[in-house]
Order: C-alpha cells, then structure tokens, then sequence
C-alpha cells in the first residue's frame, strides 16, 4: 500500500532548453516526491537527450496538448520562453494540472489572473511562479499540493 509520505508528484515538462533541462535532470535525481513522467520540446535533439539523460519510462512529446492528455501527469513545469508561459499555464490547467511556471510573473497580467482566479477557487490547478527551487510545490499531510504564493 502506498502511503501519502510514498506517494510522488508526477511531472511533466515542456521545455528542455538549458534551463529545462537542468530541471528535468533535478527533478528526476533529486527531488525523491516527484517523478517525471513526460518531456516535450519540438527539437527532436531535446528528446534525444531526454531519452539519453532521463530515467527510463519517460515519455519524450512534440505536442504539448496531447502530453497534457495523455501522460497522466499531475503538474507542469513550463520553462519555456516567458511569452509562452501564460498561454502554456492555461492549457495545462484546462485539463486539470497544477503549473509551474520558472520565471517570474510581474507584468504578466494573464498569469497572474490565472494564478489568483484558480487559487481563489480552491481547485488546486494553480500557477505559481518561483526562481527558488523550495518554492515548489510541496505535497501537505493530507496528500493535496500546496504552494508558496
């Protein structure tokens, strides 16, 4: 049986230039609560390294929205270009994923709306913005997700 204290985020990550994957690589070897069940980038050299880097059974995607359907993940990492960051976050909260977006949010307007709106709501799908790898979102005792807004 597995318990709340066992159980792992699973993560998918769009983006997998230098700081993509640099997070892909801590969070597949260092963070023990998470597991990265999907990768995507339109580089066909990304997912190479992916397939080359990351633990096997990581699925590698060119298309963001069918990685949001289909990989069974429960959150997003979006670290792409900081234009992408809203319209990313967005998508991946319309099927149900919390998002975490690297970067910052100030003068984002669209994201933060976001970010408020699905916090208010109470429905855990999120966007939070951090440049402080404790920020992440943490599992609570309970076994739901919270994050430092």
């Amino acid at each position: 049986m597995t318990t709340t204290s066992d159980r792992k985020l699973k993560v998918a990550i769009v983006g997998l230039g230098r700081m993509g994957s640099i997070h892909a690589t801590n969070f597949s070897y260092k963070v023990p609560r998470a597991q990265v069940v999907a990768v995507c980038d339109v580089r066909a050299e990304s997912l190479q390294w992916a397939n080359e880097n990351l633990p096997a059974g990581v699925r590698g995607y060119t298309d963001v929205e069918d990685m949001f359907k289909t990989s069974g993940a429960e959150a997003t990492l979006i670290v792409t270009e900081t234009s992408r960051h809203a319209p990313l976050a967005e998508l991946a909260m319309s099927h149900g994923l919390v998002s975490i977006v690297f970067g910052t949010i100030l003068g984002h307007s669209l994201l933060a709306r976001l970010t408020r709106e699905a916090y208010r709501r109470g429905c855990g799908n999120f966007a939070t913005s951090s440049r402080n790898s404790e920020e992440i979102p943490h599992f609570k005792d309970d076994g739901s997700i919270r994050a430092s807004l």
